[in-house]
């Protein structure tokens, strides 16, 4: 009994001592790799992401890069080529397709590279909100896609990309007011009067000006007071002519009775 628990004792230990070992020995694997792998931004914010190469001790003479993205949702501004390889003969980007090409080589057999860098970098700005993934064009074993060009094999070393899930919110800076909003949500108006020589001027201030040009204030008073004196004027005459009316009529009724 002693012996059996002795031996299960011995293949536990072996277990725990040798299966990270084993584990280790698969979990490194040719990557492209996108940094980040998640992002939040505002619509019309600017960001940038990193892309890197891990070649798991494989000798890599150039490398191949087809990200597609939404460009309805995102759209790329430049790419910046980071000097792991000494050439990037392609470094484009379209954004009526939404698709990025990135190549680089070496130029001799001296300047393999072999271990992890970084590539390239994308900037990127958000033109709407919405949600989408960046990812690479990628198939194993093909070198007309997504690779990492080696001297053996197929030619293409690459076994795993990863993916960017990007998510555009709304801008909190943006003013947007909705039409069942309360008056007292709404935006304060205020106004105030220029005088020249000249004119009177109107000035509305709601964000934007608004000019409205009225006659001199002097000039308003001036015809008003011209107004003013011909009513008068036309009164005293209108009472007159009735007051001479009047007269007549009575002088002419007392002849009739004479």
């Amino acid at each position: 009994m002693f012996k059996r628990i002795s031996v299960l004792l011995v293949v536990l230990l072996v277990a725990l001592f040798f299966k990270p070992k084993a584990i280790a020995q698969t979990s490194s694997q040719p990557s492209l790799l996108i940094s980040p792998t998640e992002l939040s931004v505002s619509e019309g914010e600017t960001f940038t992401t990193l892309i890197q190469m891990d070649t798991a001790g494989e000798q890599a003479g150039g490398v191949g890069i087809r990200l597609k993205f939404d460009p309805a949702l995102i759209k790329a501004t430049s790419i910046t080529p980071l000097p792991l390889f000494p050439d990037y003969p392609t470094a484009t980007f379209d954004n009526e397709t939404g698709l990025i090409v990135i190549s680089g080589v070496v130029q001799t057999a001296e300047q393999l590279y072999t271990g992890k860098g970084s590539i390239a970098e994308i900037q990127w700005q958000a033109v709407k909100t919405g949600k989408g993934d960046v990812t690479f064009l990628f198939e194993p074993n093909s070198t007309r896609d997504s690779n990492i060009a080696v001297l053996t094999g197929s030619g293409d070393a690459l076994k795993y990309v990863n993916s960017l899930r990007i998510v555009v919110e709304e801008n909190d800076d943006a003013v947007q007011l909705s039409p069942y909003q309360e008056a007292s949500d709404q935006p304060e108006l205020t106004a105030e009067l220029e005088t020249t020589d000249q004119n009177t001027t109107l000035v509305l201030q709601n964000g934007h000006r608004q000019t409205f040009t009225l006659p001199n204030t002097g000039l308003i008073l001036f015809l008003f007071a011209i107004s003013l004196a011909m009513n008068v004027y036309f009164l005293f005459k209108l009472r007159e002519v009735r007051r001479q009316t009047i007269h007549k009529q009575f002088f002419e009724s007392r002849h009739d009775d004479l």
